[in-house]
This record gives structure tokens, C-alpha cells and sequence, in this order.
């Protein structure tokens, strides 16, 4: 009975299992793999503002599909930087700036220019000269064509709970540090094997019965 139900089990959980693995890898290597490139359903332009400027160009969206510029209808007017996850937008001595996951941008007329390439927080200016919040630099300035480093920050220890600890070592950071890559590759590659083996020998013992 207790086999019959270990392997009648294996066989239900087969699919799922196989999805786990499957998005694991994805996970690991999204980017690699095109993975946000492929669509489903009709991209919105305007989807999830997360931040706002008001400027005599009129109103300005940053979000999860990069920045909007919105009619007197507030309807799409401009659409900029598709597909750039926004965390910053704002106006800086008459110039418009975003920042995103793979750098900082400057609009120059109806185009975009990336002037810093990193992971960038945020943007301001101070002493005439812009400054940025690079993540995992730390706070940088630029000087002509130059970033200068002005403090380093990136990651720091600091109080670390049991619930961080289980997440660190459930996505492998704990292990692996910025390799969890590494952990996701073992767990997914097992994973897979594991269920499509056991499928291969459950299906041979069936046609053998």
C-alpha cells in the first residue's frame, strides 16, 4: 500500500515538480535567456506608475515600462525607455533624468541618453555637478566624463534575522553570496532529473506489469 502511494504520489507531482525546475532555471538566468522579451497579452505603456513630475511639458510617469508623457486627456502622448523598470524620475536644472536598473538616463529633446551605466537608485544635483546612488558602488559624482567615487556603500553586514537567514539559504545567497545562480542551476538541474527519471521508470514498470 505504502509503495503504491509513494509512486502514485511521485506521478502527481511529476508536473509540478517539473515547473519548479523549469522556472528555477528561468529565474537564475532570465535575462540570458531573453525571458523578458517574451510577451503574453498587450503591453501598457502607463502600467504601474510609480513616480511623477510635473514639468511645462506637462505630466511625466516613470514606471515598470519606463516613462510616459501624458496628454491634456491624460492619455499616452510619449513613450520612452519600453520596457525599463523606473526607480527614479526627476527634474534637475531644467533636465529631465530617470534611473533604472541599468543606468542612469538624461532626456535630450524626444530621445533618451544613457550617461552612467549601473544600478542606479537615485539621482540629484549638488555643487553644480550631478550625483548618483549607485548600488553597488555607493554614492558617485560626476566630473566631466568621469563618475567619481565619492563614499562606497554596495552590501554591509547588519542585523540579521531568522527569517533573512531562511531566505538567504533557501535562494542560496547564503552560500554562493552574488553566485545563488550556482544554487538555483544545482536545485533546478536536480529537479528535473529527478522527475524525468522517475517518469522513464515508472512508465517502464508499467509496461512490464
Amino acid at each position: 500500500m505504502w509503495r503504491k502511494l509513494h509512486v502514485w504520489g511521485g506521478v502527481i507531482l511529476a508536473l509540478p515538480m517539473l515547473i519548479i525546475g523549469v522556472s528555477t532555471i528561468f529565474i537564475a538566468h532570465g535575462e540570458a535567456l531573453g525571458a523578458k522579451q517574451v510577451r503574453f497579452g498587450e503591453m501598457v505603456a502607463d502600467q504601474e506608475p510609480k513616480r511623477l513630475v510635473a514639468t511645462a511639458q506637462g505630466i511625466l510617469l516613470g514606471g515598470k515600462q519606463g516613462v510616459v508623457q501624458l496628454d491634456s486627456n491624460f492619455q499616452v502622448q510619449q513613450h520612452w525607455l519600453p520596457g525599463t523598470d523606473i526607480k527614479a524620475l526627476r527634474e534637475l536644472g531644467g533636465q529631465l533624468y530617470a534611473t533604472a536598473k541599468l543606468g542612469l538616463y538624461q532626456q535630450n529633446g524626444n530621445d533618451w541618453t544613457q550617461l552612467y551605466q549601473g544600478d542606479v537608485e537615485d539621482v540629484a544635483l549638488w555643487q553644480n555637478s550631478l550625483v548618483i546612488l549607485d548600488k553597488k558602488q555607493g554614492l558617485m559624482q560626476q566630473q566631466g566624463s568621469n563618475w567619481v567615487l565619492l563614499k562606497a556603500y554596495g552590501k554591509t553586514e547588519g542585523p540579521y534575522d531568522l527569517k533573512k537567514l531562511m531566505m538567504d539559504l533557501h535562494s542560496g545567497e547564503a552560500i554562493f553570496g552574488d553566485y545563488d545562480w550556482i544554487w538555483m542551476d544545482i536545485l533546478g538541474a536536480y529537479i528535473l532529473i529527478f522527475t524525468i527519471s522517475g517518469i522513464w521508470l515508472w512508465s517502464r514498470r508499467s509496461q512490464s506489469a
